[in-house]
C-alpha cells in the first residue's frame, strides 16, 4: 500500500491540473464580446465587419455563434485602422453561404488587441535618447 502512494499522488495532481485548466476554459470562453456582423461569402470563408472599433481579434482565435458554438477561427484581417474587416476559416462542417448579411459572430474577450498597439507611437520631445554605439558601423546608431 504504502509503494502505490506515488502512484495515486501523481494521479491526483494530473486531474487536479486537468479540472483547472478545464475550469478556466470554460470561463473565458463565458467571456463572449460581440466581434462583427456576416457581409458576404468569399472562398468558403466567411467576411465581416467588425463591431469594434478599439479592438482586433487575434489571428486563429475561434469565432462563435450566439449560442455558443464554435463556427470558425480567424483567418486574415484587413482595411483600414478605422474599419477593421476579418475573414473566417470555417470548422468542418459549417458553410459560410448559410449565413445572412448581418448575422453576428463572437469572439472571446481574452483573445482581442487593443487598437493602439497598431498605431503609431507619439515622440516625447526631450526624452532620453536610445541611441548605441555600433562596433560593426563604428558609429552612433
Amino acid at each position: 500500500m504504502a509503494e502505490d502512494r506515488p502512484e495515486i499522488l501523481d494521479l491526483l495532481l494530473r486531474c487536479s491540473v486537468r479540472l483547472v485548466n478545464s475550469i478556466s476554459t470554460v470561463l473565458c470562453a463565458e467571456e463572449r464580446a460581440e466581434m462583427g456582423t456576416f457581409l458576404h461569402a468569399v472562398e468558403d470563408e466567411m467576411l465581416c465587419s467588425s463591431l469594434m472599433p478599439d479592438k482586433v481579434p487575434y489571428f486563429n482565435a475561434p469565432i462563435y455563434l450566439a449560442n455558443k458554438s464554435q463556427i470558425g477561427k480567424v483567418d486574415e484581417i484587413l482595411g483600414p485602422i478605422n474599419e477593421v474587416y476579418f475573414s473566417i476559416k470555417m470548422q468542418e462542417g459549417m458553410v459560410a453561404s448559410s449565413f445572412k448579411k448581418g448575422d453576428k459572430v463572437y469572439i472571446g474577450g481574452d483573445k482581442l488587441l487593443p487598437i493602439d498597439r497598431f498605431l503609431p507611437k507619439p515622440k516625447v520631445a526631450g526624452g532620453a535618447s536610445f541611441s548605441f554605439y555600433c562596433f560593426p558601423c563604428r558609429r552612433r546608431c
